[in-house]
């Protein structure tokens, strides 16, 4: 099962929308109304510490990549000085001085592709009007902050002293070792929330000023929420998959996958990156393209050492966002929840549900079967095979054989386009065996991919491999 993708995604894509996104109106605002830095529920102002209220006040004032940029420097050496509530903050936002311009640096390489390139512009001018929409800065005639754009520069544009753009993938590759992984940038960030004594009897405050501008927010209504193990742990967890992923990428060699998107899209007039999604392509044009670049998702030499500390990330990941989806439960339905910036309200009416999607993906990690939710068969994918025995290649999981015919057909005396050429039929056992012990013969992917479809969290299957999806 599918939809929705268990607490795991719901808490994510909850922190993703961003703080106002996770909480619900409050039950009662009579305390806050025309009161500003009034208490509103949990949460108020008297909670922040004065570290934090200074580190508002400097980042709403955030004009350009280079203020960002110093404050990151003074977050990052000023750190061990610095109480819960803007350490939980500065622990998150300081791993981003390695990544300084890394969209000028990947310009190059994404070109390589025209129509890519010009989709992928055309999603970050996209973003850029977003944030000028939702949090228009003062330069803007707007009441929002500057930080939110000049964070944006800072990933994008290049500075005095940036090194050249990227020609290849390998580049890019270690550019992320040397800046998350080499300098131990990600296992600082997960050192340091992991050592924040944040519980639901010792909470923290969010401001939502940091969002919205030292501007914003007249009174204390819908300006605080407050912050516990719960919100911690989701943090940690998104940390915990950024190193996973990070690692994983760095695993495979990836250096053709322009190179192939690009004949992806020649082969149906546009550009793409690979999709799941209906593009016009069968499967069978797909591994076509795919095949005639033979390194593309090798294996590359690191990958016996970055695979299985990735798996540790990936548990890691899994197992954070258990102990927050226990504590959300645990919270219950009660007006203080409307502080929260994960409202239980939100997550509860879906317990079965995450419960069972949990259940499943810390089952699948473990190397566990899984069930499904129709028909009672089981099935077993062993993730932890996966890291510690990568496959040599991940072209090897793309089906082998397909459906003949043409593409289009005569229906009714009237021409049509046959759906089914070129659809996947088998795949070669011998790939999937280690990974996936149900798998004993080329036809039984199909069974596995079914089951994994009627199991919640069945999704997850699909994390560890790019080209798995190939076979759906």
């Amino acid at each position: 099962m599918k939809v929705p993708k268990s607490v795991l995604m719901l808490c994510v894509s909850m922190m993703a929308a961003g703080p106002m996104a996770c909480k619900s109106s409050p039950k009662s605002t009579t305390e806050s109304a025309g009161k500003s830095g009034g208490r509103v529920g949990n949460a108020s102002e008297d909670q922040e510490s004065p570290e934090m209220k200074k580190f508002i006040a400097q980042f709403v004032a955030i004009q350009s990549p280079d203020d960002f940029a110093a404050l990151l420097t003074q977050i990052d050496q000023g750190y061990a000085s610095y109480p819960a509530d803007l350490r939980f903050v500065a622990a998150q936002l300081i791993p981003l001085k390695g990544l300084r311009g890394v969209g000028h640096l990947v310009h190059d390489l994404a070109k390589q592709s025209k129509v890519a390139d010009s989709v992928l512009v055309s999603s970050l001018m996209a973003t850029a009007a977003g944030i000028n929409l939702f949090s228009p800065p003062p330069s803007n005639g707007g009441s929002g902050t500057g930080a939110w754009l000049a964070i944006f520069d800072y990933l994008m544009l290049p500075y005095q002293g940036i090194n050249k753009r990227f020609d290849s993938v390998t580049e890019l590759q270690g550019f992320l070792f040397s800046q998350l992984v080499g300098n131990q940038a990600l296992d600082t960030a997960i050192s340091r929330l992991e050592s924040l004594a944040i519980t639901s009897a010792n909470p923290i405050v969010w401001d939502n000023r940091i969002v919205y501008g030292a501007a914003g927010f007249s009174d204390s209504q819908d300006r605080f929420v407050t912050i516990t193990d719960v919100e911690k742990n989701v943090a940690l967890s998104g940390l915990h998959s950024i190193y996973h992923n990070t690692l994983v990428f760095l695993s495979f060699n990836n250096d053709d996958i322009v190179a192939a998107s690009e004949k992806l899209g020649n082969k149906m007039g546009i550009n793409i990156v690979f999709s799941r999604t209906p593009q016009g392509l069968s499967a069978m044009d797909r591994v076509e393209v795919v095949k005639k670049y033979p390194n593309l998702f090798a294996r590359l030499p690191n990958a016996t050492q970055y695979m299985p500390v990735a798996y540790n990330h990936l548990k890691s990941a899994v197992d954070t966002i258990a102990l927050a989806w226990t504590a959300t439960k645990a919270r219950g339905n009660n007006d203080v929840n409307d502080f929260q910036l994960l409202n239980p309200a939100r997550l509860l009416p879906w317990q079965r549900i995450n419960d069972a999607s949990l259940s499943n993906i810390q089952a699948m990690v473990a190397g566990k079967p899984v069930r499904s939710a129709v028909t009672g068969e089981t099935v077993t994918i062993n993730i932890p095979a996966f890291y510690s025995n990568p496959p040599a290649n991940l072209q090897a999981f793309m089906p082998t054989a397909f459906k003949p015919g043409n593409e289009s057909i005569m229906v009714a005396g009237m021409e049509s386009r046959n759906f089914h050429y070129g659809e996947a039929t088998q795949w070669d056992p011998a790939a999937y065996k280690p990974y996936a012990p149900d798998v004993n013969s080329p036809t039984d992917v199909a069974r596995v991919l079914r089951v994994l479809g009627q199991v919640w969290g069945g999704w997850f299957a699909t994390t560890p491999g790019v080209a798995i999806a190939f076979a759906i």
